[in-house]
């Protein structure tokens, strides 16, 4: 049986718990050009490697926010919504 590997020889079950309750979030992360020639825009996508939820967004600036308001408020906050192959559309 494996065990959780925390580099501290001793940790007691209640420690490993608490490590485990931490708020962490793991996402696959696509990153795509948009936009014209003229004007590229830089687009993103975060997907849930459990649940497949998948989190577009049209700029580079609307994902930095996103994983921003993560770290801050431990909370889910409201998803934007759009198509990966058009993150234009809303």
């Amino acid at each position: 049986m494996m065990g959780i590997s925390t580099g501290e020889p001793g940790l007691n079950l209640t420690r490993q718990r608490e490590q485990l309750m931490k708020p962490y979030f793991s996402f696959l992360l696509r990153l795509w050009q948009a936009g014209t020639p003229q004007n590229p825009i830089w687009a993103a996508s975060l997907e849930d490697p459990h649940t497949h939820e998948l989190i577009c967004f049209p700029t580079i600036g609307s994902l930095f926010d996103y994983v921003h308001h993560l770290a801050e408020d431990e909370a889910t906050p409201d998803l934007p919504t759009g198509n990966p192959s058009n993150p234009n559309q809303q």
